[in-house]
This record gives structure tokens, sequence and C-alpha cells, in this order.
């Protein structure tokens, strides 16, 4: 995966590749690649639904910016029962079931979030999910950067 995004030069290609070798390893229905300003306001959205190209993503604020304020992941199964996402609204309201956010990190600053989610009850995200994520959005950063300059 490294090889690749390092080959793609344009933030768009970067991060529709990106998205694609993600669905490849973790069995998310819908995907986003969000890059934030040095105040962690979004900045930028990427977003891919693994069944439909034209299905706008649905992402959760309160779980981005728990991320971005914490510099931490989050994964979360059986959402609707989780009490720490209890406020996330749009959650409920997508029927979102499983979701996994990892930040994106380049010299101890935040530059952006990867975020997945499904909306299918039988399919969960474990712990080698969130390595595989981590791992990937820690050598992504930097092309991500690179890309926007």
């Amino acid at each position: 995966i490294s090889a690749k995004i390092n080959a793609l030069s344009s933030v768009e290609n970067l991060q529709s590749e990106l998205l694609k070798e993600i669905f490849e390893v973790i069995p998310a229905q819908e995907g986003g690649i969000l890059l934030v300003d040095e105040n962690d306001d979004i900045d930028e959205v990427f977003g891919l639904n693994r069944l439909s190209e034209n299905q706008e993503i649905v992402i959760s604020q309160t779980i981005l910016n728990q991320v971005l304020s914490e510099k931490t992941s989050i994964l979360a199964n059986d959402v609707e029962v989780n009490q720490n996402l209890s406020q996330a609204e749009s959650l409920f309201i997508s029927k979102t079931s499983s979701v996994l956010c990892v930040p994106l990190i380049l010299f101890e600053k935040n530059i952006g979030a990867i975020y997945l989610a499904t909306r299918e009850g039988k399919t969960v995200f474990d712990e080698s999910h969130l390595r595989f994520l981590t791992a990937v959005a820690g050598t992504s950063a930097v092309a991500q950067r690179e890309a926007l300059a």
C-alpha cells in the first residue's frame, strides 16, 4: 500500500485509491478521509461508499471531534447501545452499527482522520482492523500533505 500511495500525486486519486485498498482489508460499508486546517476545522472531505459511488456518506461530528481533540482512535461496535456515543445523533439517524476512526497525524499535528462505518449489524470491526488502519494512517499522512502542496 505504501508504494501505491506514494506514487499518486493528486489528492483525489490518492484518497480514492487509499479507501479502495482499505476496503480490501476492512469490511466497511463506507469510508471517508477528512483533512483539517490548523484549527482542526474540516478543510476537505473525500468519501466512498462500497456499494454505490453515488451515495453520500455520513460522518459523525461527535466521533471526529473526539478523535481530533484527543488524537486517539475510536473503534465502536453495537453503536446503538454504546453509552459513550449516546450524543452522536447522526449515528442513530443513519443506523450506523459499527465505526472505526483514526487520526492522521504528521509531526504531532492533526492533518485529518480516516473514518469507516457500516450499517450491517453482523459486520464488526476488531483490533486487527484498528491496527491496520492506524498503520495506513501513519504511512499515508505524509503523502496526503504532499499531495496538497
